[in-house]
């Protein structure tokens, strides 16, 4: 059996401290101690996984992950996106950390926003609050009662409350994740950069730790909402318990993609002229503000658990 086979085994039979005497860190050996565990975003490899879904390819390359300060997780040594790996499906190869936080083998647990797993060292789960973008975070284009996003980043205008919403949420231990529907990118109506300058000025303004979209125009695609694949991925990622987790929406869309996810919903109703949802949200609110304030009041009183 080789060196790393030996430090796994004895970490499955229960000998923690033998398997560091062999080696404290068998997968990145060469790493010196001084050097810093955090992911460099946009540079460095990454870990595709398998596609696991049945959209047809647009729909896998419609999806990105936005890094603090906007930058995609790249897999060439020159920073640019790949075809095959993060900008649509990967991840950082060294310990994930997520934005503004340490690397999760090196957190705290929180009362409120993260918990031990299964008893093992250093793995954790964590809660998130899932928000749509457009009507959500920023002000949507509304045309004969329908929203629409801005269709340049001069038009987007982040709503009032929101940052402060959003720094709450972080300073209670949740993780804020974007997860919206860009179908005008396939209709050919908006381009693909214009939406990632958009997400990267908005995490640029408030801590939020991920965008996850998908620019697919069909029903049938898992990540699209009202399906849950964004979130999902999104806790596959992050390691987010959906169970414990929320998702803040304006449209019937956000609130079913997050009940079929397993997580609480808040609908904000903002007078749409269109379906609304139906089983209905757990809970409703006039703006993100209002929906934090009642998240953060229904954990207090919960003693942390939603």
């Amino acid at each position: 059996m080789t060196r790393v086979g030996h430090y796994f085994c004895r970490l499955a039979t229960g000998h923690p401290s033998e398997a560091r005497r062999l080696d404290p860190d068998p997968v990145s050996r060469r790493r010196q101690p001084e050097e810093k565990r955090q992911p460099k975003f946009g540079h460095g490899p990454s870990v595709c996984a398998e596609d696991r879904h049945s959209c047809d390819r647009d729909c896998r390359q419609g999806w990105w992950l936005y890094s603090k300060g906007g930058g995609g997780l790249c897999d060439r040594t020159d920073g640019q996106p790949g075809v095959h790996h993060a900008p649509f499906r990967g991840v950082p190869g060294d310990c994930l950390a997520l934005a503004g936080l340490a690397p999760l083998v090196e957190i705290t647990a929180d009362e409120m926003g993260i918990y031990p797993m299964n008893g093992l060292s250093g793995t954790m789960v964590m809660r998130a609050v899932f928000v749509d973008r457009d009507g959500v975070l920023n002000r949507a284009m509304v045309r004969d009662g329908r929203p629409y996003p801005p269709s340049t980043l001069e038009a987007l205008e982040i709503l009032p409350g929101v940052a402060q919403a959003v720094h709450q949420l972080r300073d209670a231990g949740f993780l804020v994740v974007g997860a919206t529907n860009q179908p005008d990118v396939a209709r050919h109506t908006q381009r693909h950069e214009v939406v990632e300058t958009m997400n990267a000025h908005l995490m640029a303004t408030m801590p939020i730790t991920a965008v996850f979209v998908c620019y697919e125009d069909g029903e049938d695609c898992p990540r699209r909402k009202p399906n849950p694949g964004l979130l999902k991925e999104a806790a596959e990622v992050y390691g987010i318990d959906l169970r414990a987790s929320f998702m803040v929406g304006d449209r019937w869309r956000d609130v079913e993609a997050g009940r079929r996810a397993g997580c609480r919903t808040i609908f904000l109703d903002l007078g749409y002229n269109e379906k609304r949802p139906d089983p209905p949200a757990d809970h409703s609110a006039p703006d993100l503000p209002a929906a934090v304030a009642w998240i953060l009041s229904l954990t207090r009183n919960r003693g942390g658990c939603p």
